[in-house]
């Protein structure tokens, strides 16, 4: 698939725009500030319900409003025309748009829409509500309907930030490919925190044993699920990832990426059961898992310099992208956020490589890249 439309109402710094697109790759020129990375960030929020960015859902309304609403027009690939004429399409944020690309009035287009509302009543709360086609959809049913894949300069913090924003990462991919990964994701939450109750209840009343198993084998099952989706995932990237890296310089002999799994199991629960009850925490599964990129058997996240960081995450999301084709048999929308300004000649080249390869958006404060 691929969208053909885009329509922002009170999201973020955008009151109201409305964007159209074809099969040709497509720059969206501005200044800084003018709203451009929230465009793809959006056009992501549709794909897994998620911002890669937000803490808190409601920060994507703008200020001073109650609700933001979030709208794409897809059409199918197998409705999409091929054209042999490599041309880009430029969007300047600066000028009035217009629709300037072909009219798909014929065509049969899905209508996807996403609204976040801010609660009333808690100060960081909001609720969600999507559609297709006008009718309710679940979360759950609605991420994945596209895909895609978002590389931006701050991504270099997958390799340098605390191991919540990789497994944030993680639940991304796995969001848009994987219903199940997603329930087994709410279910393993539900579970987690009910068993920290009742760790609790037994360091403080001595009671609450006898409870403690049936949450427990919500936890394994669903733990379990999850980190076999990510030892897929693992395995497929350290399968191309130095082949990928190579690419990029003819230095990156030697790239790896590290899955350190928690491993969630009845022996490892009870190992730690005494510990845990002293803490009130569940101390292993999934959520206490992390990855980490090796250069020439090196941490990148704690030796590689910048250009080495940058590189090994680009290799990471080319490896990233040719797995959700895999997985789903359609090559996910690529978005690029303002990339080339940080990309050496051979980098620039690698991208442009693979960016006639499917639907991809790029932003930059340069028409002339």
């Amino acid at each position: 698939m691929h969208i053909t439309e885009l329509e922002l109402k009170d999201f973020r710094n955008h009151k109201y725009i409305k964007l159209s697109f074809d099969n040709a790759p497509t720059i969206i020129v501005g200044p800084n500030g003018i709203g451009k990375t929230n465009i793809l960030e959006a056009i992501h929020l549709l794909s897994t319900t998620k911002s890669l960015k937000a803490t808190y859902d409601r920060e994507m309304i703008s200020h001073e409003e109650k609700l933001t609403r979030v709208a794409t027009k897809v059409l199918k690939a197998s409705e999409l025309e091929t054209t042999e004429v490599k041309e880009f399409r430029y969007i300047d944020l600066t000028q009035q748009q217009e629709d300037s690309a072909k009219t798909r009035n014929s065509w049969d287009l899905e209508s996807l829409e996403l609204y976040i509302v801010k609660s009333d009543t808690y100060a960081n709360a909001s609720s969600k509500k999507t559609t297709i086609n006008g009718v309710k959809r679940s979360i759950t049913n609605f991420a994945g309907y596209i895909n895609t894949i978002l590389f931006t300069p701050s991504d270099i913090s997958l390799l340098t930030s605390a191991p919540a924003l990789r497994r944030r990462y993680l639940d991304a991919i796995f969001f848009q490919i994987d219903k199940t990964y997603k329930q087994s994701v709410a279910e393993y939450e539900k579970a987690k925190k009910q068993r920290n109750k009742l760790l609790e209840t037994i360091r403080e009343t001595g009671r609450g044993y006898d409870l403690i198993e049936f949450w427990e084998e919500k936890l394994i099952k669903n733990g379990q699920y999850i980190q076999e989706m990510r030892r897929d995932f693992f395995a497929h990237v350290n399968n191309t990832i130095e082949e990928t890296a190579v690419k990029l310089s003819d230095n990156y002999k030697k790239v790896e990426i590290i899955y350190d799994k928690s491993e969630i199991t009845q022996e490892r629960l009870n190992k730690y059961k005494h510990a845990e009850i002293a803490t009130g925490r569940t101390l292993v599964g999934p959520h206490k898992d992390d990855f980490y990129i090796t250069l020439n058997d090196y941490h990148s996240g704690n030796y590689a310099s910048r250009g080495q960081q940058r590189s090994m995450v680009l290799a990471l999301k080319l490896c990233e992208l040719e797995y959700i084709t895999g997985k789903t048999n359609e090559r996910p929308i690529l978005l690029l956020d303002d990339v080339f300004s940080e990309l050496d000649e051979r980098h620039r080249q690698a991208i442009e490589n693979i960016i006639w390869n499917q639907q991809t958006i790029i932003t930059s404060t340069d028409r002339n890249l």
